[in-house]
């Protein structure tokens, strides 16, 4: 099973959600091209720190372009430097 999270949803453990069943995240990385997620970094490495699958989405908004929505996402999801480390090493 794999759930959709955003900032707004409360998360107490990724490792109890693994043991559970749960196997993977999506979460919310951006909306619009200026709003970015306040929890997609930090929940990115906890998830990744307990062997769940990661996926990124964008919530997108009539106001921009698809392009200028799809910059801001890559930006976004990309950004992560206190987690790619623990990508890496998983």
């Amino acid at each position: 099973m794999v759930v959709d999270l955003y900032h707004g949803d409360v998360v107490t453990s990724f490792a109890d959600a693994a043991t559970s069943g749960i196997r993977g995240i999506i979460h919310k990385a951006t909306q619009g091209t200026r709003v970015a997620d306040s929890a997609y970094g930090a929940r990115r490495g906890n998830a990744a720190d307990v062997g769940l699958l990661w996926g990124a989405y964008h919530f997108a908004t009539a106001r921009t372009s698809e392009r200028s929505r799809a910059l801001s996402w890559r930006r976004a999801a990309r950004s992560c430097h206190a987690c790619r480390a623990r990508l890496r090493a998983a």
